[in-house]
């Protein structure tokens, strides 16, 4: 049975607000990701985790050698209060850069499930009445939700404009991640 013409106009302009296609919407319904989809999902996350990296690189050096150029600025002899002063800056820096590291170790971890969850192949369903949240910023963006069968998603502002509060869809996702939708 072919959808009504209205009806596939419809899920066609969600895809474009949300980036998929009819092959993409196709293969999710057989329970599959498309390639282009694995592709995006393998590489969501990396970007943080290195940019913690270069913080914590950054943050190690700045906090000794901002302790060891402070050093160098100091007369013979060296009062109590200075040492403990490059002491501190010293030690900020390795507890910060310390801090970051951990950061960068977690997120290379749930990229790397990420990757594992998309690697699989399949994707899940979840359907019923969608419920619609824009959160209002004062200095930053508004950030669009939907709710779906008891998942929430981050979506954009186009496809949070064209999806209609209460009425039924299905959702296809993974990993916290919508993929594609449809009325349902």
């Amino acid at each position: 049975m072919m959808p009504a013409p209205n009806l596939q106009a419809y899920v066609d302009q969600l895809g474009r607000a949300h980036g998929f296609g009819r092959e993409h919407l196709a293969m999710n319904r057989a329970g599959r990701l498309h390639p282009s989809q694995t592709s995006r999902g393998r590489r969501s996350g990396i970007g943080c985790a290195v940019f913690l990296v270069l913080l914590a690189i950054l943050t190690i050096l700045g906090g000794t050698g901002g302790a060891a150029f402070f050093y160098s600025t100091l007369r013979e002899p060296v009062e109590r209060v200075d040492m403990n002063a490059v002491y501190a800056m010293a030690g900020a820096g390795v507890l910060l850069s310390l801090v970051f590291a951990a950061l960068a170790v977690f997120q290379f971890l749930s990229v790397g499930k990420r990757r594992r969850q998309y690697d699989g192949g399949g994707c899940a369903l979840a359907e019923g009445p969608a419920s619609k949240t824009r959160v209002r910023h004062s200095r930053s963006p508004d950030t669009f939700h939907i709710e779906v069968g008891g998942h929430s998603f981050t979506v954009g502002a186009a496809l949070f404009d064209l999806v209609t509060h209460g009425a039924g869809y299905r959702v296809y996702h993974l990993a916290g991640d919508l993929l594609s939708l449809e009325p349902g």
